[in-house]
């Protein structure tokens, strides 16, 4: 229950018109803000894999520009990942895995990023580039903005009309 309710499951607090929850609409309710979620990761992850597609068949052709070339699919990689990563744990993991807050998303890309970087140079025949960190924190910056944004504008009390 909330700290505005009137305590009585099923009663409308006359103030606040918020209908007072038992456990299982707290689980329906906590169901429908992780659809928005799922949405909002999904459209995440389809705008990723299309845009590195054209960036790889339209605008690599199109352009000699190196951040094109270079750094534009590492963070259109970071993003996918990242949402990848949020849908996995949304289906699959306990709630307190889940990527609502911009430290773990940051703490996540600066893990990803290091062992792309810094230790898979070692074991497999591939450099390592600062620019691609920056471009990981760039869209790791990116996703949690949406992230933390949806998560603020989505309803988490149940409303009478």
């Amino acid at each position: 229950m909330n700290s505005r309710c009137t305590g009585q499951i099923g009663n409308c607090c006359k103030r606040t018109r918020l209908l007072c929850m038992d456990s299982y609409h707290c689980v329906r309710n906590r169901t429908r803000r992780n659809s928005d979620f799922i949405r909002v990761n999904g459209t995440i992850l389809l705008i990723s894999i299309v845009s590195y597609l054209c960036n790889n068949q339209i605008l690599k052709h199109l352009s000699d520009n190196s951040l094109i070339h270079g750094q534009l699919n590492d963070l259109l990689g970071i993003l996918l990942f990242l949402s990848y990563v949020h849908l996995l744990t949304t289906f699959f993991a306990p709630p307190s895995w889940r990527l609502y807050s911009g430290k773990r998303v940051i703490f996540l890309t600066l893990f990803a990023a290091l062992w792309w970087e810094y230790i898979t140079p070692y074991y497999h025949t591939t450099i390592t580039d600062t620019l691609d960190v920056v471009a990981y924190c760039i869209g790791a910056s990116l996703y949690a903005i949406i992230i933390i944004t949806t998560k603020n504008n989505t309803p988490t009390k149940t409303t009478l009309s």
